[in-house]
């Protein structure tokens, strides 16, 4: 943990093996194909592995669940409506 510290500052994050990861993977419907079973997921998955779900922490409104290639592209706070 402490060299995941050093190499990405203070971000937030949720342990690999908690509860709370599979209810959020649950919620947001993104998991990879391989915990579909585990996670009671069948029929219900929307998006693999890498997904970047970008949520207002105000609101907890979905801003986009492209956040992969919003990154990539550009124009962030435009297109997630902050500008």
């Amino acid at each position: 943990m402490e060299s995941y510290k050093r190499s990405h500052g203070k971000w937030d994050y949720i342990d690999f093996d908690s509860e709370e990861r599979s209810e959020l993977k649950r919620k947001f419907g993104v998991c990879a194909g391989a915990e579909v079973a585990a996670l009671n997921m069948a029929g219900k998955r929307n998006y693999g592995i890498p997904t970047l779900v970008l949520i207002d922490c105000e609101t907890e409104n979905i801003l986009s669940f492209d956040g992969v290639q919003d990154v990539m592209s550009g124009n962030l706070l435009q297109k997630w409506g902050l500008a």
